[in-house]
């Protein structure tokens, strides 16, 4: 098999659509096909072989798809890299992963290493096609493969250390695709707007190939800005998004800010789906009241995904990511590793045909995380009886006060219920007597600003007691790993350096 067999009849599912919009210009299925059979001509040209590693470095283009059909039809394996990733960070991952390509844009190709021994190819401006002189009256030659050959590897964003790569094998990736489009309901007719960074398995696979091996039309953006995503809305007619919560968040406030003919109709949305963070119900409702539309719910891993969500025209549950899609398989297990009750926290683990095979060189970890076929996820969380799955944070981020366990999205749900907050982020730090004890850090909502002692009595009437932060502080913004997720490591060491400055009477 292999995962982009789907390329050969692509006119068949397309007809004479656009297969993506960007800058203004039109992609046809034809000429998707040229830029895929150049990017695979290239690949030859640099002698990239069966397994061997290409990793791509570039801000979002219709290029960067061709790459990833071209790598896969040639038994090549793509490393996305996130253009947000430090220089530093993108050195360690191409030292990792030893690729025989680096394909990189031009505003990027400072953070490539100067001395890397493999071939760099440099891409010109969007605008430009860089790679010529191909023959493109046929898809390049995809070749069977093993379905556990390599796909891709996606660096986990190493929120508590170095990134590891996710080894994605092709059988994984198809039922990725299958059974993303298959939840949403997606058909040729639908459009899909993309403005997240295609580095990343939501908005590359989930999203736009998902969408493209149906045959349905992408509309490509270079980064996400709140008025251009409601412009876009209204222009193309999209009838999907797929966007982490914070960037629901700055739609809703563009909304709320601007007259109705500034921001445009975003009637034909007919599906809008969270995932990567968590979403507090506040900002379900809020999106709800500024748009109409219903926010919906979804959870899953780079080492597997998605895997629960609420499917479109269901009526989520607040605060539940949604049970089980498709042939996903979701337990719930305790310390020892058995299976808990319903309603009792423990950490998710999971098995689906997407899962990853292995983290690529890392062999304790990958022992670590997949045991006897199921992935350890790393999260907590429960589920109801209707099967509905809850996530209640990570494991290290759990906080023990006094031998109550403490789950930080629990309090930060509360939070984000407020008018004056617009997203929390809650930690635990030491304390003497209880061991641990929570506190917050929340960023204002409009142009109140949040009081403390308020706020603490807002929790006090939602939460237990001992949930209650100890003391809340407002920032401009939460810190943020490449993925949009809060680092909560750094909020720590901020919360600790602030401490260890502060004099002792």
């Amino acid at each position: 098999m292999n995962v982009v067999d789907f390329m050969t009849d692509l006119e068949s599912r397309a007809g004479t659509r656009p297969i993506i919009h960007f800058r203004d210009r039109e992609v046809t299925v034809g000429a998707f096909r040229t830029l895929v059979a150049e990017a695979a001509a290239q690949l030859d040209a640099a002698g990239v072989g069966m397994r061997d590693r290409v990793a791509l470095l570039s801000y979002n283009r219709p290029e960067w798809l061709a790459i990833y059909c071209a790598c896969l039809a040639r038994g090549a394996t793509l490393v996305p890299l996130n253009p947000a990733l430090s220089a530093s960070e993108v050195a360690f991952i191409l030292e990792d992963c030893t690729p025989a390509l680096v394909v990189v844009d031009d505003r990027n190709q400072s953070r490539v290493p100067q001395e890397m021994t493999c071939p760099i190819e440099v891409l010109d401006d969007p605008g430009n096609q860089s790679w010529h002189g191909v023959d493109t009256s046929q898809w390049p030659t995809v070749v069977d493969l093993d379905p556990t050959h390599p796909a891709l590897i996606h660096y986990t964003s190493g929120t508590t250390g170095h990134p590891k790569g996710a080894v994605l094998p092709h059988r994984g990736v198809a039922a990725t695709l299958s059974r993303t489009t298959t939840w949403v309901g997606s058909t040729s007719d639908d459009s899909i707007l993309i403005n997240g960074s295609l580095a990343f398995i939501m908005h590359s696979t989930i999203a736009a190939m998902g969408h493209i091996a149906i045959g349905a039309t992408v509309v490509l953006q270079e980064r996400f800005h709140p008025a251009e995503a409601a412009r876009a809305i209204d222009r193309y007619g999209a009838t999907v998004i797929m966007w982490v919560p914070t960037m629901y968040v700055m739609l809703c406030e563009f909304i709320e800010s601007h007259p109705q003919e500034e921001v445009g109709s975003l009637d034909s949305l007919r599906v809008c789906v969270s995932s990567a963070a968590s979403l507090p119900w506040s900002l379900v409702e809020r999106m709800r009241a500024a748009t109409g539309k219903t926010l919906h719910n979804a959870w899953g891993m780079t080492e597997g995904t998605p895997l629960t969500g609420f499917p479109p025209g269901s009526t989520p549950v607040p605060d539940s990511v949604g049970p089980p899609i498709g042939d996903s398989e979701i337990r719930i297990l305790d310390a020892s590793g058995s299976d808990v009750e319903v309603g009792d926290v423990g950490e998710i683990v999971f098995r689906s045909p997407s899962n990853m095979t292995e983290y690529y060189n890392r062999p304790e970890a990958t022992k670590d995380t997949i045991i006897d076929g199921w992935v350890h996820s790393g999260d907590l969380g429960h589920r109801d009886a209707a099967g509905n799955i809850y996530i209640s944070g990570r494991i290290k981020d759990m906080i023990i006060r006094g031998g109550a366990n403490i789950y930080p999205a629990e309090i930060e749900s509360v939070l984000a219920e407020h008018d004056t907050v617009a997203e929390a982020a809650v930690i635990g730090i030491p304390d003497e007597r209880f061991g641990e004890i929570p506190v917050a850090y929340v960023v204002a909502r409009g142009g109140e600003e949040p009081d403390n002692d308020v706020l603490r009595d807002f929790c006090a009437t939602r939460l237990a007691s001992y949930k209650v932060p100890a003391w809340i502080a407002v920032v401009d913004d939460l810190p943020r790993g490449p993925t949009g997720k809060t680092l909560k490591r750094v909020l720590r060491h901020q919360t600790e350096a602030a401490q260890s400055a502060t004099p002792t009477t």
